[in-house]
C-alpha cells in the first residue's frame, strides 16, 4: 500500500483560536490513524523561495484515507476553527513510498 502525506501551508492569525483547533482535531487524528510528522514555523530553506508561515505534514496509510479523514464528520466539525484562526495557502496530498 502507498503511504500518502498531507502537506499544509498556513498563516496563523490567532494563536489562541488555533490552539483550540489543535486540541479538538486530535480526536479525528486518532480515529483515522493520522500521524503528525511535522508542524513548525521554523523553516530552514536550502534552495528556492522560503514559504512563510507554518508547514504541517501528516501521514496516512493511503490518499483515500486522507480524503476520508478530511471529509469525515469529525474533521468537518473542527474545520471552521482552523478557518477562523488561520489562512490556508494550500493543503495537498502527496503519495509516498510503498510500505512493506
Amino acid at each position: 500500500m502507498m503511504s500518502a502525506f498531507v502537506v499544509v501551508a498556513l498563516d496563523v492569525n490567532d494563536e489562541e483560536k488555533f490552539g483550540e483547533y489543535v486540541a479538538n482535531v486530535a480526536a479525528s487524528f486518532a480515529k483515522y490513524n493520522v500521524e503528525v510528522l511535522a508542524a513548525s514555523d521554523e523553516l530552514d530553506t536550502i534552495e528556492g523561495v522560503a514559504p512563510s508561515g507554518r508547514i504541517v505534514m501528516l501521514r496516512f496509510q493511503s490518499s483515500a484515507q486522507a480524503r476520508q479523514w478530511y471529509e469525515s464528520p469529525e474533521y468537518q466539525r473542527v474545520l471552521p476553527l482552523r478557518h477562523a484562526a488561520a489562512d490556508t495557502r494550500f493543503m495537498t496530498v502527496v503519495e509516498g513510498l510503498s510500505e512493506a
